[in-house]
């Protein structure tokens, strides 16, 4: 015999219930990876900024980092032509560095903290926003230009994102 399980009408009936439920924000995050789909530029030439042309030379100081982490160095403290690179936190380092030990030597491999990051965000905006909130965001050529790219930003985004949330 089939049986059904109840649905609470109260709950789907309030405003934007079905908005910020668990099956649509999976589907906004997945979209969001398809939105983003990565920069498919090389390392350290994807435009910081459009109108200035400033390429993103930071990404090749961190990706160098990254690969020797990834080929077997020191992954407690990332260097950069044998100094140390005691710039930035290494949280961004030791994940790309387990992504490339776990998919392989490729550029979305290295790259793939960061686009994760990216659609968490725009899932979290999603959800705290709406769909017009993450409409705009995904719209903003200097937001999407950076996102996905060997950066701190978007790491350090998303933890900001998280303890505004928390706090609101």
């Amino acid at each position: 015999m089939l049986t059904f399980q109840s649905v609470n009408l109260e709950k789907l009936s309030t405003r934007g219930a079905w908005l910020n439920s668990r099956p649509t924000l999976a589907l906004i995050f997945v979209l969001s990876l398809f939105c983003l789909g990565g920069p498919y530029t090389q390392i350290a030439t994807a435009p910081l900024d459009p109108i200035l042309a400033t390429p993103a030379q930071d990404e090749a100081l961190y990706s160098h980092g990254i690969l020797r982490m990834a080929a077997g160095e020191d992954w407690l403290t990332p260097r950069f032509l044998g100094r140390r690179l005691l710039v930035k936190p290494p949280l961004l380092q030791w994940l790309s560095a387990a992504s490339l030990k776990l998919f392989g030597n490729h550029l979305w491999t290295l790259r793939l903290p960061s686009i994760l990051a990216a659609a968490a965000i725009l899932t979290l905006i999603y959800h705290s926003c709406g769909p017009v909130g993450w409409i705009l965001l995904l719209s903003t050529h200097l937001w999407r230009s950076r996102a996905g790219l060997v950066l701190m930003d978007d790491l350090l985004t998303l933890f900001y994102l998280i303890a505004i949330l928390q706090f609101a």
